[in-house]
Protein backbone atom coordinates (compact mmCIF):
# COMPACT_ATOMS: atom_id res chain seq x y z
CA UNK A 1 0.00 0.00 0.00
CA UNK A 2 1.54 3.43 -1.01
CA UNK A 3 1.86 5.91 1.52
CA UNK A 4 -0.64 8.36 -0.54
CA UNK A 5 -2.77 5.52 0.11
CA UNK A 6 -2.44 5.40 3.68
CA UNK A 7 -2.72 9.05 4.57
CA UNK A 8 -5.93 8.98 2.61
CA UNK A 9 -7.23 6.36 5.11
CA UNK A 10 -5.94 8.27 7.91
CA UNK A 11 -7.66 11.11 7.50
CA UNK A 12 -10.88 9.96 6.72
CA UNK A 13 -11.25 8.20 9.63
CA UNK A 14 -10.57 11.44 11.59
CA UNK A 15 -13.47 13.07 10.11
CA UNK A 16 -16.49 13.15 11.62
CA UNK A 17 -20.19 14.10 11.59
CA UNK A 18 -20.76 17.56 12.83
CA UNK A 19 -23.18 18.10 16.15
CA UNK A 20 -25.07 20.77 15.13
CA UNK A 21 -28.08 19.09 12.53
CA UNK A 22 -27.00 15.46 13.65
CA UNK A 23 -29.24 12.74 14.75
CA UNK A 24 -27.40 12.39 18.09
CA UNK A 25 -28.42 16.04 19.10
CA UNK A 26 -31.93 15.45 17.96
CA UNK A 27 -31.97 12.50 20.56
CA UNK A 28 -30.34 14.81 23.47
CA UNK A 29 -33.49 17.59 22.38
CA UNK A 30 -36.00 14.83 22.73
CA UNK A 31 -34.46 13.29 25.53
CA UNK A 32 -34.57 16.61 27.17
CA UNK A 33 -38.33 17.11 26.65
CA UNK A 34 -38.86 14.05 27.59
CA UNK A 35 -37.12 14.53 30.77
CA UNK A 36 -38.88 17.73 31.23
CA UNK A 37 -42.38 15.97 31.17
CA UNK A 38 -42.16 13.03 33.54
CA UNK A 39 -40.43 16.02 36.02
CA UNK A 40 -43.48 17.64 35.55
CA UNK A 41 -45.31 15.37 36.82
CA UNK A 42 -43.49 14.37 39.50
CA UNK A 43 -43.60 17.63 41.46
CA UNK A 44 -46.59 19.25 39.65
CA UNK A 45 -48.50 17.10 42.32
CA UNK A 46 -47.60 19.09 44.65
CA UNK A 47 -48.97 22.28 43.81
CA UNK A 48 -52.23 20.28 42.59
CA UNK A 49 -52.82 18.94 45.88
CA UNK A 50 -53.53 22.51 47.58
CA UNK A 51 -56.18 23.35 44.62
CA UNK A 52 -57.60 19.60 45.29
CA UNK A 53 -58.11 19.53 49.05
CA UNK A 54 -60.69 21.35 51.42
CA UNK A 55 -59.31 23.86 53.52
CA UNK A 56 -60.92 22.12 56.88
CA UNK A 57 -59.93 18.12 55.16
CA UNK A 58 -57.67 18.04 58.26
CA UNK A 59 -61.21 19.31 60.98
CA UNK A 60 -63.87 16.75 59.41
CA UNK A 61 -65.98 13.85 60.76
CA UNK A 62 -66.89 11.54 57.91
CA UNK A 63 -70.43 9.54 59.23
CA UNK A 64 -71.38 6.10 58.33
CA UNK A 65 -73.31 7.72 54.93
CA UNK A 66 -69.91 9.16 53.63
CA UNK A 67 -71.29 12.70 54.71
CA UNK A 68 -68.35 15.06 55.93
CA UNK A 69 -69.40 17.56 58.66
CA UNK A 70 -66.71 20.18 59.96
CA UNK A 71 -65.49 20.57 63.17
CA UNK A 72 -63.18 23.03 64.05
CA UNK A 73 -61.07 22.49 66.83
CA UNK A 74 -60.21 26.23 67.97
CA UNK A 75 -60.49 26.95 72.13
CA UNK A 76 -63.45 28.74 72.57
CA UNK A 77 -61.03 31.71 73.71
CA UNK A 78 -59.79 32.21 70.43
CA UNK A 79 -62.74 32.55 68.51
CA UNK A 80 -63.18 36.33 67.91
CA UNK A 81 -59.33 35.90 66.86
CA UNK A 82 -59.94 33.22 64.20
CA UNK A 83 -60.14 33.91 60.73
CA UNK A 84 -62.71 32.15 57.77
CA UNK A 85 -60.75 30.35 55.57
CA UNK A 86 -61.26 31.17 51.99
CA UNK A 87 -62.06 28.28 50.15
CA UNK A 88 -61.79 27.59 46.07
CA UNK A 89 -64.79 25.88 44.40
CA UNK A 90 -62.05 23.13 43.38
CA UNK A 91 -60.81 22.32 46.58
CA UNK A 92 -63.79 19.82 47.36
CA UNK A 93 -61.80 16.80 48.40
CA UNK A 94 -61.72 15.63 51.84
CA UNK A 95 -58.15 14.34 52.43
CA UNK A 96 -56.72 14.58 55.74
CA UNK A 97 -52.88 15.34 56.62
CA UNK A 98 -52.22 11.64 56.54
CA UNK A 99 -53.55 10.47 53.41
CA UNK A 100 -52.12 13.60 51.86
CA UNK A 101 -48.66 12.91 52.96
CA UNK A 102 -49.31 8.89 51.59
CA UNK A 103 -50.26 10.45 47.94
CA UNK A 104 -47.23 12.71 48.02
CA UNK A 105 -44.86 9.90 49.20
CA UNK A 106 -46.20 7.49 46.92
CA UNK A 107 -44.23 7.84 43.91
CA UNK A 108 -41.09 7.38 45.85
CA UNK A 109 -42.48 3.82 47.08
CA UNK A 110 -42.11 2.96 43.07
CA UNK A 111 -39.11 5.18 42.21
CA UNK A 112 -36.89 3.65 44.61
CA UNK A 113 -38.01 0.09 43.98
CA UNK A 114 -37.28 0.03 39.96
CA UNK A 115 -33.39 2.04 40.31
CA UNK A 116 -31.87 -1.65 40.20
CA UNK A 117 -33.87 -3.66 38.02
CA UNK A 118 -34.54 -1.06 35.10
CA UNK A 119 -30.52 -1.44 34.96
CA UNK A 120 -30.89 -4.98 33.89
CA UNK A 121 -33.88 -4.40 31.40
CA UNK A 122 -32.59 -1.46 29.51
CA UNK A 123 -29.61 -3.38 28.81
CA UNK A 124 -32.36 -6.13 26.97
CA UNK A 125 -34.82 -3.85 25.70
CA UNK A 126 -32.00 -0.86 24.99
CA UNK A 127 -32.06 2.34 26.11
CA UNK A 128 -34.38 3.79 22.93
CA UNK A 129 -37.56 1.76 23.50
CA UNK A 130 -36.73 1.55 27.13
CA UNK A 131 -36.81 5.27 27.42
CA UNK A 132 -40.25 5.30 25.62
CA UNK A 133 -41.94 2.83 27.60
CA UNK A 134 -41.29 4.55 30.73
CA UNK A 135 -42.17 7.87 29.44
CA UNK A 136 -45.06 6.48 28.58
CA UNK A 137 -46.30 4.45 31.40
CA UNK A 138 -45.75 7.91 33.53
CA UNK A 139 -48.02 9.52 31.33
CA UNK A 140 -50.48 7.21 31.34
CA UNK A 141 -50.85 7.32 35.30
CA UNK A 142 -50.66 10.98 34.97
CA UNK A 143 -53.75 10.82 33.00
CA UNK A 144 -55.77 8.80 35.49
CA UNK A 145 -55.40 11.06 38.34
CA UNK A 146 -58.55 12.90 37.87
CA UNK A 147 -61.01 10.12 37.06
CA UNK A 148 -59.47 8.02 40.25
CA UNK A 149 -59.54 11.14 42.77
CA UNK A 150 -63.34 11.20 42.18
CA UNK A 151 -63.65 7.63 44.07
CA UNK A 152 -61.02 6.92 46.61
CA UNK A 153 -57.51 8.23 47.62
CA UNK A 154 -55.96 4.90 47.17
CA UNK A 155 -56.53 4.69 43.31
CA UNK A 156 -54.34 7.98 43.06
CA UNK A 157 -51.99 6.13 45.20
CA UNK A 158 -51.37 3.38 43.11
CA UNK A 159 -51.42 6.09 39.88
CA UNK A 160 -48.34 7.46 41.58
CA UNK A 161 -46.56 4.42 42.64
CA UNK A 162 -46.86 3.16 39.02
CA UNK A 163 -45.54 7.00 37.47
CA UNK A 164 -42.66 6.25 40.24
CA UNK A 165 -41.49 3.14 38.98
CA UNK A 166 -41.55 4.30 35.46
CA UNK A 167 -39.72 6.99 35.88
CA UNK A 168 -37.07 5.19 38.17
CA UNK A 169 -35.58 4.13 34.82
CA UNK A 170 -35.08 7.35 33.42
CA UNK A 171 -31.49 7.76 34.48
CA UNK A 172 -30.55 4.29 34.38
CA UNK A 173 -32.20 4.56 30.83
CA UNK A 174 -30.05 7.96 29.84
CA UNK A 175 -26.82 6.84 31.01
CA UNK A 176 -26.72 3.79 29.21
CA UNK A 177 -28.57 5.69 25.92
CA UNK A 178 -25.30 7.91 26.00
CA UNK A 179 -22.51 5.67 26.81
CA UNK A 180 -23.74 3.91 23.32
CA UNK A 181 -24.37 6.27 21.06
CA UNK A 182 -22.33 10.10 22.05
CA UNK A 183 -18.79 10.12 20.80
CA UNK A 184 -16.33 10.63 23.72
CA UNK A 185 -15.43 13.80 22.68
CA UNK A 186 -18.98 15.04 22.56
CA UNK A 187 -20.50 12.88 25.61
CA UNK A 188 -20.15 16.14 28.04
CA UNK A 189 -22.07 18.19 26.10
CA UNK A 190 -24.72 15.29 24.88
CA UNK A 191 -25.28 14.25 28.09
CA UNK A 192 -25.91 17.66 29.99
CA UNK A 193 -28.80 18.70 27.34
CA UNK A 194 -31.47 16.16 28.88
CA UNK A 195 -29.94 16.85 31.95
CA UNK A 196 -31.13 20.30 31.93
CA UNK A 197 -34.69 18.93 31.32
CA UNK A 198 -35.29 18.03 35.29
CA UNK A 199 -34.69 21.72 36.04
CA UNK A 200 -37.13 23.22 33.73
CA UNK A 201 -39.44 20.59 34.23
CA UNK A 202 -39.93 21.21 37.90
CA UNK A 203 -40.21 25.41 37.19
CA UNK A 204 -42.71 25.11 34.47
CA UNK A 205 -45.10 23.08 36.85
CA UNK A 206 -44.53 25.02 39.71
CA UNK A 207 -45.96 27.79 38.02
CA UNK A 208 -48.65 26.15 35.17
CA UNK A 209 -50.16 24.25 38.41
CA UNK A 210 -50.59 27.44 40.42
CA UNK A 211 -52.30 28.93 37.32
CA UNK A 212 -54.50 26.23 36.48
CA UNK A 213 -55.62 26.19 40.22
CA UNK A 214 -57.13 29.61 39.83
CA UNK A 215 -60.51 28.14 37.59
CA UNK A 216 -63.57 26.33 37.68
CA UNK A 217 -65.99 25.57 35.20
CA UNK A 218 -69.71 24.91 35.95
CA UNK A 219 -70.98 22.19 38.24
CA UNK A 220 -73.55 20.76 35.52
CA UNK A 221 -69.69 19.72 34.35
CA UNK A 222 -68.73 16.51 34.69
CA UNK A 223 -66.13 16.13 37.93
CA UNK A 224 -62.70 15.42 35.98
CA UNK A 225 -63.36 17.90 33.81
CA UNK A 226 -64.88 20.34 36.04
CA UNK A 227 -62.17 21.79 38.00
CA UNK A 228 -58.41 23.56 36.78
CA UNK A 229 -56.39 21.31 38.36
CA UNK A 230 -57.63 18.04 36.22
CA UNK A 231 -56.49 20.17 32.97
CA UNK A 232 -53.02 20.54 34.65
CA UNK A 233 -52.74 16.68 34.60
CA UNK A 234 -54.66 16.14 31.69
CA UNK A 235 -52.22 18.54 29.52
CA UNK A 236 -48.97 16.94 30.80
CA UNK A 237 -50.38 13.37 30.34
CA UNK A 238 -51.74 13.96 27.09
CA UNK A 239 -48.40 15.87 25.48
CA UNK A 240 -46.33 12.99 27.00
CA UNK A 241 -48.55 10.85 24.85
CA UNK A 242 -48.12 12.84 21.84
CA UNK A 243 -44.77 12.73 22.52
CA UNK A 244 -44.49 9.30 21.23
Amino acid sequence: MTKSKISTISVVSEVKSPLVCSHRLLLAILACFGFLLCYAQRNGFSVSIVCMVHPDADNTITHANDSVAIQRNIPVSCHKHTIAKNQSRSQILFWPKKTRGIILGSFYWGYALTQVISSVIVNKMGPQRFLALVIFISSLSTLMIPILSEFHPSGVVVARVIAGAAQGGLWPANFRFWSTWAPAAERTTLISIPNSGPSMGTIISLIMGGLFCTFSLNDSILFPFRYGWTYFFYLLGKTSVLFH
